[in-house]
């Protein structure tokens, strides 16, 4: 059997606290995550700020050192790698980011945004560049005439598709999406969410969506993984998990969304945090969890139900397995 596209096994990150000029102990932004995606699937992970989602992103995307834990593509070694031991792989998942602002250099023509990845990797002479261009800009829904001008020139919605026709340009297999919608208004945000979902659909490419808004996990993913305090708390089936959730955080997160009225969010209200954050060793979500027992200051691990649902909830695991 061929090796899944990426394959991520006992991630684990810390960063060092400081206050006041101490040394404290270390603060550990992702701890044990376990994740696979296969050729042509779709994974969303999403949790509210701060659950180490950006920051697995990065080591996923090998910009970002992880402490323990290794990550593959396609079979291949590219956690803690240099950036030219992997150069070759980058061609075939290529990143689109939040900020568009900042992901599009504003002195340049679109032009030259679009064809820098087949200049980075070599790919064609440049009359071959200049016609990928206008393919690319075609696949996206924008004109040729937009390959002369500059970013500036566009809308957001434009700019954010300019940045997936660069994201596209050397036919990755996969397209890691980091919060792609999350700075549009609802409209241009419905239609990125279905550009996209044509993209996947259409070419095959495999998606990784990290974002806090779980719409746009429904309409784009079809497995999804909730992430608190840098762990995995549950992954199944997208359809399950945001239906039917099992695990605490993620039935609060699920009441924490927002309900879009007349185009502007109404945000449910969400329980605040309770005392100090849970010891290590304890289940990361036992200080904000109304159903906590004693067993839950230990760290559950996240075991499989039927379906292939998954919740790190001591529980609820119970309850999963009899369903």
């Amino acid at each position: 059997m061929s090796p899944p596209l990426l394959d991520a096994r006992r991630l684990e990150r810390r960063f060092q606290r400081r206050r006041r000029g101490r040394r404290e102990g270390p603060i550990i932004a992702v701890a044990g995550v376990d994740l696979r995606i296969e050729q042509g699937s779709s994974l969303a992970i999403v949790g509210e700020s701060g659950a180490g989602k950006s920051t697995l992103l990065r080591i996923l995307l090998g910009l970002e050192p992880c402490d323990e834990g290794t990550v593959y593509f396609d079979g291949q070694q590219i956690s803690n790698q240099s950036d030219r031991s992997i150069r070759r792989l980058r061609k075939r998942f290529q990143p689109v980011f939040q900020d568009h602002g900042d992901s599009l250099n504003p002195l340049l023509r679109v032009a030259t945004i679009i064809s820098e990845p087949l200049r980075a990797h070599a790919i064609g002479d440049r009359p071959w560049q200049e016609k990928r261009v206008r393919e690319l800009l075609a696949m996206v829904g924008l004109s040729g005439d937009a390959a002369a001008q500059k970013p500036g020139s566009f809308s957001a919605g434009q700019r954010q598709r300019i940045a997936i026709a660069r994201a596209l340009a050397t036919e990755p297999e996969l397209l890691v999406l980091d919060e792609p919608v999350s700075s549009l208004d609802p409209p241009v945000r419905s239609a990125i969410v279905s550009l996209l979902r044509e993209i996947h659909m259409d070419l095959g490419v495999a998606l990784l969506l990290v974002s806090h808004d779980l719409e746009t996990a429904r309409q784009l993913c079809k497995e999804t993984a909730v992430m608190f305090a840098g762990r995995i708390v549950e992954h199944g089936a997208t359809e399950i998990v945001l239906s039917r959730p099992v695990h605490p955080y993620t039935q609060d997160l699920l009441k924490a969304e927002p309900q879009w009225e007349g185009g502007v969010p109404q945000v449910a209200s969400r329980r605040e945090d309770s005392g100090d954050p849970p010891a290590r060793t304890a289940c990361s979500y036992f200080h904000r969890c109304s159903k906590s027992i004693g067993k839950c200051e230990a760290i559950p691990t996240l075991e499989p139900g039927e379906d292939g649902h998954r919740v790190a909830c001591w529980v609820n695991q119970g309850m999963m397995n009899a369903e």
